[in-house]
């Protein structure tokens, strides 16, 4: 992802051979946001580069971490637009994040559409929450990983989530029986409820994302896309464990710049500590829930994230779009098609891109099923009249839905549709550079 290998398809950066979601929907005349992890360019710290950064490659405006895991106290390379900035004093990745992003949708302006991408480092590790959160999970899981991995499997048949005829795995070889004998069970138990708490914090953050769209009047005409990148982790953190602690004793300043993955010491002077050495929640525990809690995640798959079973690829995707897929016909439907990432920018870009033409000065744009048509003063003219004007009586609209034979111009009953569509071409063309018209011959 970010370590090159030396090999043109893993070079460990952002290709330039490729286009962002952002990059395609900014060229169709949205206004584009992103809040949390990138991680897709390598992290430097000391004059990086920043080619590959979000605002480089198609987002208005950015906040995040341009690198990958890290506390979600005090994570590393926190970004605002193109500078490295320090967390603010009561700083927590899904809280921020989500407000970034609730602020974005919230001061948007309404002239044009706009694109979030919105990536929650929650619930990847370290297991970091604050305690009223974990509070209400307290006991929740107390009869162990077997337990819910018999329950969850239940359930998931009772909702039509799994087919009679699939087997649920045995549990993972390396995970023990859940018996009174299981070392460290408080931790064990305290790393489930952390997670948990994780989670339905992320989950109240994309509920106020909802409310800033309701808030806005676009709920119901703002396509959702919610996934997760891979299924439950079971990494231990094994090649941690036995660090260097020397820089342990560091005090950091409120302005100091986070440079690592796995801090020494929080903002108040604690030292970090790490497993089994420290506790779930706070910021001065890095641990993970590991393979036992994995395990029971990734019902009733095998294997884990890295691994190409089910259990490392299998994720859920929702979608929510009213104005497209009726509740009372299609929604809350589960669809059972293999899917994959790469589907999610195609989909963007065929809700997202109109189509333009021009040719000799007749111009048009079609935008779903609305067409927007405007022929050329003069037949196979290569200049038209009043190019830079866009009066409605240039332009013709058709629903091409009910009339593809382009017989009942409805231009004049939807002026506002007109004015926008044909700024879009407008837009497109200078863009693209057809405006101004270059001379004949040229």
């Amino acid at each position: 992802m970010v370590n090159d290998r030396g090999r043109p398809a893993f070079r460990g950066d952002l290709s330039k051979n490729a286009v962002t979601i952002a990059e395609v929907l900014k060229g169709a005349g949205y206004s584009t946001y992103m809040s949390g992890k990138w991680h897709v360019t390598p992290y430097v710290i000391d004059n990086p580069d920043k080619h590959n950064w979000p605002r480089q490659r198609g987002f208005d405006k950015f906040f995040g971490m341009i690198s990958g895991a890290g506390s979600l106290y005090d994570p590393r390379s926190l970004t605002e637009d193109n500078e490295y900035v320090p967390p603010r004093k009561g700083f927590y990745c899904t809280t921020d994040f989500t407000d970034y992003a609730v602020k974005s949708i919230t001061e948007h302006k309404d002239d044009n559409p706009f694109f979030l991408y919105l990536a929650y480092t929650a619930a990847h590790w370290p297991m970091h929450a604050p305690k009223r959160a974990i509070d209400k999970y307290k006991g929740h899981y107390d009869k162990g990983w077997d337990k819910v991995r018999e329950n969850r499997f239940d359930r998931m048949k009772k909702l039509g989530l799994v087919k009679d005829e699939w087997l649920l795995t045995p549990r993972d070889s390396f995970v023990a029986p859940w018996s009174e004998d299981i070392p460290d069970k408080a931790w064990e138990l305290a790393n489930m409820e952390t997670y948990a708490a994780m989670t339905t914090l992320m989950d109240e953050g994309i509920g106020q994302v909802m409310d800033a769209l309701k808030d806005k009047g676009q709920l119901e005409n703002t396509l959702i896309i919610y996934l997760q990148d891979n299924g439950a982790c079971a990494e231990e953190l094994d090649w941690i464990k036995n660090r260097d602690h020397k820089k342990a004793d560091v005090q950091m300043e409120p302005n100091d710049l986070q440079t690592e993955m796995v801090p020494f010491v929080t903002r108040d002077g604690k030292p970090i500590k790490i497993m089994q050495d420290g506790w779930p929640g706070p910021p001065d525990g890095y641990t993970a829930y590991g393979l036992n809690w994995a395990n029971a995640s990734n019902t009733p798959f095998r294997e884990y994230k890295h691994w190409v079973h089910e259990g490392g690829i299998s994720t859920p995707l929702i979608v929510h779009w009213p104005a497209k897929i009726n509740p009372e016909t299609s929604g809350g439907e589960f669809r059972t098609e293999p899917t994959h990432l790469i589907d999610i920018m195609a989909t963007c870009v065929d809700v997202g891109e109109a189509i333009y033409w021009e040719h000799e000065g007749n111009r048009a744009v079609r935008m779903g099923k609305w067409k927007l048509i405007s022929k050329a003063s003069k037949k196979h003219s290569y200049i038209w009249d009043k190019v830079d004007e866009l009066e409605i009586s240039n332009w013709e609209l058709f629903n091409m839905e009910k009339d593809r034979t382009e017989m009942r111009d409805i231009a004049a009953t939807n002026p506002e549709l007109v004015n926008k569509m044909a700024s879009m071409w407008q837009d497109w063309g200078k863009r693209t550079g057809i405006v101004p018209r270059p001379n004949k011959g040229e």
